[in-house]
Parts: C-alpha cells; structure tokens; sequence
C-alpha cells in the first residue's frame, strides 16, 4: 500500500493536472494539517480514494464543520480497509502550546487525550495482533524531527505513545523543511517518523 502524506501548504506538484498520472499508484492520502479544507477535498475528488486528516493550529475546522470528502481521525482510532487491506490509524490534531490561538495543548492535556484511546489500542491488539499501524498527528514528538523553539516543540507524550503502542509510521506536519540537511524520515524505535510538509510517500 503507497499512502500519499501532505500538510502545511499547498504543494504545486501535488495541486496539478497531472495528479492522476503523478499519484496513480496511491492507496489513500494522509493530511497532517495546516492545509485548507478545499485542498484536502481536491485530493479526495482528484485521486477518488480514501483521506483521512487532522487539523494544525492554522487551518483547522470547528466542530460544527464537516471534512469535505474526507475522514477526520482528531483523537480517535479508526480502521479503514485501503487495497484489500486492515489499515489501523489513530490521530491528534493541534500543536503545543505556545501562545493564546485555539488548537494548542499542554504536554499533560495531550497526554490525556491520548490515554483515552488506550482501550481502543487494546482492542485492536486483541482483534489484530497489533496496536496501531499508523500514528498521524500535526506535530512531531519532541526531539524526533522538531526544533527547540517553543512553537515547533514536539509533544513528549508522543514519544511514550510511539514507544507503547509500536505503529509502523508516525506521520506528522508543523515543521518546514528549509533545506536538505532537514530531517524528513527518522526511527525512533520500531517507528519511522515521517514529516509530510509539502507532500511526500510512504509505503507498507
């Protein structure tokens, strides 16, 4: 299965006529935030197959909207069936908190709201053999992928969430890559975190 990963801006080479040609063999698309909501639904409508996205801290959608074309996976788990194939998937959406703008947590509230989906974990581990195959969030765990300053500080609790529940790959947007020395894919234990900034794809 080829998952196509997108976040933090519009990506020329993606927003193309030549979409189709250019993604043909993609199974589904990942949004890591930060995209406008019309994007993510061009991708679904271009591509016809499965999305599903978090929101960032910058486009992101109240609770009274819906996802055009597009599943929101913002603090739950879900399990889609992409290519003949049981695809588990779990998502956060925000960023740490660094100023007063809505969509930003605490490292303590995030740990929270990830301790909710424990028994959904638990349950896939007992129907699957496995917790989770793909963690997709806005941003990274901290010291995997992100930087010290405090608006692109990962979250230390998704270090813990990784190393407990094992998920193949940890997708996540919020951080620019400037320059080819950036980090785009890094494992961190059995997971390869992966920064979907601009767009990039993965396969399993």
């Amino acid at each position: 299965m080829k998952f196509l990963c997108v976040a933090e801006h519009i990506d020329s080479f993606v927003f193309s006529k030549l979409i189709k040609e250019r993604f043909a063999d993609i199974d589904a698309v990942l949004c890591a935030g930060d995209v406008p909501l019309e994007y993510i639904d061009y991708l679904a409508a271009a591509l016809e197959k499965p999305v599903l996205c978090v929101a960032g801290n910058h486009h992101f959608y109240t609770e009274t909207e819906q996802v055009p074309k597009a599943q929101a996976v913002d603090f739950c788990c879900a399990k889609k069936t992409i290519a003949a194939n049981t695809v588990l998937i779990a998502g956060a959406s925000g960023s740490f908190r660094h100023n007063d703008n809505p969509a930003q947590y605490t490292d303590g509230q995030m740990f929270l709201r990830l301790l909710a989906l424990t028994p959904f974990l638990l349950l896939n581990k007992i129907r699957y053999g496995r917790y989770l195959d793909i963690f997709l969030t806005h941003i990274p765990p901290r010291n995997v992928n992100d930087f010290d300053e405090s608006a692109f500080r990962g979250f230390p609790c998704y270090k813990w969430f990784i190393e407990r529940f094992k998920p193949k790959f940890h997708v996540h947007g919020h951080i620019h890559l400037y320059n080819e020395k950036d980090p785009r894919v890094t494992r961190h234990n059995e997971t390869l975190v992966v920064n979907a900034c601009g767009h990039y794809v993965i396969e399993m």
